[in-house]
């Protein structure tokens, strides 16, 4: 039977460094672009960069959706970010909104360490554990976890 793998358009959002990935649900990492945040001139500068490379990567290898790691507060349903103490600025960006409308495709946006939380569960140290707590050390301090095999 043929399978078609999902191509995915990440986005690693951080107050250092800003990381979009292209890669697949198995966890593979196809193309990848980094740039330094630069968080102190604001959302408008740093979503600007993200598209750039979002761009970049997509007329290469395209995507079927994008999804977005980065530190809350947040609304996740809503994609919008509610002024992480790392993003100067980020205050009520309708993130999720702006992705969509820019690229064209479904986006997705989640709490830093849930994501982290969740790949490590998938395809990492916690993989086939019932309980798992992660923690996101960087610039700021955050915290991920599975209980039962339910994310918090």
């Amino acid at each position: 039977m043929f399978h078609t793998q999902v191509r995915i358009l990440g986005f690693d959002v951080g107050g250092t460094k800003t990381a979009v990935v292209v890669g697949n649900e198995e966890g593979e990492v196809t193309a990848r672009e980094e740039f330094p945040s630069e968080a102190h001139r604001g959302p408008g500068y740093m979503i600007s960069r993200m598209l750039e490379s979002a761009r970049k990567l997509l007329s290469k290898l395209g995507a079927d959706v994008a999804s977005v790691s980065i530190g809350g507060p947040l609304l996740a349903e809503e994609g919008r970010i509610l002024g992480p103490a790392n993003l100067p600025g980020w205050d009520d960006v309708p993130l999720k909104e702006i992705l969509q409308r820019e690229l064209g495709i479904p986006a997705y946006v989640e709490h830093d360490a849930k994501c982290g939380a969740l790949a490590e569960w998938y395809w990492g140290a916690a993989k086939g554990a019932e309980n798992v707590v992660f923690l996101t050390p960087g610039t700021g301090l955050g915290a991920g976890m599975i209980l039962g095999g339910r994310l918090y």
